[in-house]
C-alpha cells in the first residue's frame, strides 16, 4: 500500500515548537517566491523565515495551525511539516498543501 504522507516521519524542534515531517515537494520550492506566496495568502500569517548556507526554514499559521517549510542545503525537496499537536494533523497538512497547487502547476513563475 502506497502512502501519500511521510512513513518516515522526522521531528523538528524549534523553540517550544516540535513540528512533524508530513510531507516532501520535489523538486524544492525557491525561498523568495515561497515567502512572498505565502505572505499574499490572505488566511497565512509568516511567523519566521531563515536562510543560510545550509538551507531554509519557514515558519507559518495557517487556520490556527503552526507549519514549517524546511529545505536542506542538497536541494532536493522542500519538506511539509506541521506542529505536533491535538489538532488533526493529515486535515490541516492537505488543507496547507493546497495553498501550493498553483505554485505546483505554475512551475514558480518569476513574481518580479
Amino acid at each position: 500500500m502506497i502512502e501519500f504522507f511521510e512513513d518516515d516521519q522526522d521531528e523538528f524542534p524549534i523553540g517550544d515548537r516540535v513540528y512533524l515531517d508530513y510531507f516532501n515537494l520535489y523538486p524544492e520550492l525557491k525561498f523568495e517566491e515561497t515567502v512572498e506566496h505565502l505572505n499574499r495568502l490572505s488566511k497565512v500569517n509568516v511567523h519566521s523565515r531563515n536562510q543560510t548556507i545550509h538551507g531554509w526554514q519557514i515558519e507559518a499559521e495557517f487556520m490556527g495551525i503552526r507549519f514549517l517549510l524546511d529545505t536542506h542545503y542538497h536541494g532536493t525537496s522542500t519538506q511539509f511539516c506541521v506542529e505536533n499537536s491535538d489538532a488533526n494533523e493529515e486535515t490541516a497538512m492537505l488543507a496547507f498543501l493546497g495553498c501550493f497547487l498553483s505554485t505546483i502547476r505554475d512551475d514558480w513563475k518569476s513574481t518580479k
